[in-house]
């Protein structure tokens, strides 16, 4: 009996310690840097004025408006806002280290479930712990962590066939709307290899999603992120013509121009897209990125024909698609973590499979994730400057600064919505539109090849915009004569295009801000 119980008491061993590493290291980094996203404050803002009695609102002017991509997101801020006025963005980062560990347990879980090896397993709950971006956007303010939890605890129970499937199912669309991928995917699963469980699933998952979508509907007059419209219709041109060669030429455009960023997802330091240099050589951090597509692609090799690993591995190859055509190649990180935790399952699948000795193996399992790890003294380094002098030190100040000055009724235009709208509390065009209807149907009245911050501003001219020193000069040669028309209030900050700590080197564009008033 002894002899029997002691794997469990291994594994149970093992679980907690990556629990506690998971959870150590989230709450380190919340101790030593006090980082928050920026767009963690467009949704906090969102749960401020509902509390205020206000709805849900970001800013006074424009009434309530869909300005948070994440239902998720929102729910959790709202309601201590609503108990404990001020305490939104403190919920949501305690609420990402209890998800941490859950993440842990719940990975786990599915590993077994996967018939992956103790091995293998410990290669996901590591990367999962001391990965970056695992890391950083949750305890940054974001979502992200719900959503790693989301697709891993919808792919564990439908593995197990459990009839709660259909509600993590839904859950996870309503933490991330692009895990719709996720879901049509599964859909084709259960149709294919479990039609007894169609019912069950589809249930709950109209369950969770239907009373959302008929509320966003009724009270935002659609169910669609006034986010997502205006990310498409700012950051993703369309093909120059409607012929299948021009849809083919812009296809064969996105790829190319997302292949670098792709690999630099899964490549430690990297996975930063900001991240202009590290200490560690780029084609060492590359290979590791290389190397984990490579084992990825071993394993969807090996699992493709293995119903349990169907769902994971197309999704790894759909969410890639997706990755190559429709996001930008820069800045947008945090949709990047739940994928990756995916994508590292499959590679630990490969790792499994892998044809070599077994020292070289653990070796290989090792290297992997200490590769991931070693980000963690100088990243927290570098974050903690970049929110005590640019966020801290520039924005706050900024956006107080537009708080006294900016009159009832007048508007400010900038590119920064969230520090602005979550400090000073005005009428807020924001580009592209994330919070704001009146700034989308300007950036839409423009050309696509036309769009950007300058072209708004021209379309809208209001009292107020705040922009930075390159912001300017676009807006100066494009729009000279609406350029004319602002002088200079205040400047904050330095102008400097980096930010370093002992040779991690990330660009920055928020180290320099003009604050500028239309003339009388």
């Amino acid at each position: 009996m002894r002899l029997a119980q002691r794997p469990g008491r291994r594994l149970l061993s093992t679980v907690t310690f990556w629990v506690i590493v998971a959870v150590t290291t989230r709450a380190l980094f919340w101790l030593v840097t006090d980082r928050t996203w920026e767009d963690a404050l467009i949704t906090a803002q969102h749960a401020v004025n509902f509390a205020r009695g206000e709805g849900l609102a970001h800013h006074p002017g424009e009434g309530p408006v869909h300005g948070f991509t994440s239902v998720f997101s929102l729910l959790i801020p709202l309601l201590s806002e609503v108990a404990f006025p001020g305490s939104a963005v403190t919920a949501q980062k305690v609420a990402s280290l209890v998800a941490a560990a859950f993440t842990i347990v719940v990975a786990d879980r599915l590993g077994r479930q996967l018939g992956l090896s103790a091995l293998g397993r410990t290669v996901v709950l590591g990367y999962l712990a001391l990965d970056y971006n695992q890391i950083f956007y949750g305890m940054a303010g974001l979502e992200t962590q719900f959503a790693v939890l989301a697709i891993l605890t919808s792919a564990s129970l439908l593995v197990a066939r459990s009839r709660f499937t259909g509600l993590a199912l839904g859950a996870s669309v309503l933490v991330r709307p692009d895990f719709a991928i996720w879901v049509a995917l599964v859909a084709g699963w259960v149709v294919v290899f479990h039609r007894r469980g169609v019912g069950a699933v589809f249930a709950g998952l109209m369950a969770i999603t239907v009373p959302w979508l008929a509320f966003a509907w009724a009270y935002f007059g659609s169910p669609v992120p006034h986010t997502v419209s205006a990310k498409a219709a700012a950051l993703l041109p369309p093909p120059s013509g409607s012929s299948i060669l021009d849809v083919g030429i812009w296809v064969y455009e996105r790829v190319t121009l997302n292949i670098v960023p792709s690999l630099r997802m899964l490549s430690p330091f990297l996975e930063d897209s900001l991240v202009a240099s590290a200490p560690v050589p780029t084609p060492a951090l590359l290979a590791v990125g290389l190397l984990v597509y490579g084992l990825a692609a071993l394993g969807i090799h090996a699992r493709i024909r293995d119903p349990r690993w169907l769902p994971l591995v197309a999704f790894v190859i759909a969410y890639l698609g997706y990755r190559l055509i429709f996001l930008p190649p820069v800045y947008f990180d945090w949709y990047a973590p739940p994928y990756a935790a995916c994508l590292i399952i499959v590679a630990a699948g490969g790792l499994q499979r892998l044809a070599a000795p077994a020292p070289v193996t653990r070796s290989l399992s090792v290297a992997v994730v200490i590769a991931f790890a070693i980000h963690l003294p100088l990243s927290y380094a570098l974050d903690a400057r970049i929110q005590r002098e640019i966020e801290q030190g520039v924005r706050v100040p900024m956006a107080q600064f537009l708080r006294d000055a900016v009159g009832p009724g007048e508007a400010v235009a900038s590119e920064a919505a969230g520090y602005i709208g979550y400090y000073a509390g005005v009428l807020l065009y924001d580009y592209p539109g994330l919070t704001s209807p009146t700034a989308l149907d300007a950036v839409r009245s423009v050309a696509a090849e036309e769009r950007g911050l300058s072209a708004m501003i021209d379309r809208l001219r209001p009292a107020w915009i705040v922009v930075r020193p390159d912001e300017l000069a676009d807006l100066q040669r494009r729009y000279p004569e609406t350029a004319a028309r602002y002088e200079v209030a205040r400047r904050f900050g330095d102008g400097a295009p980096t930010i370093a700590v002992d040779g991690l080197v990330k660009y920055t564009i928020d180290r320099s801000f003009l604050v500028m008033r239309a003339g009388q």
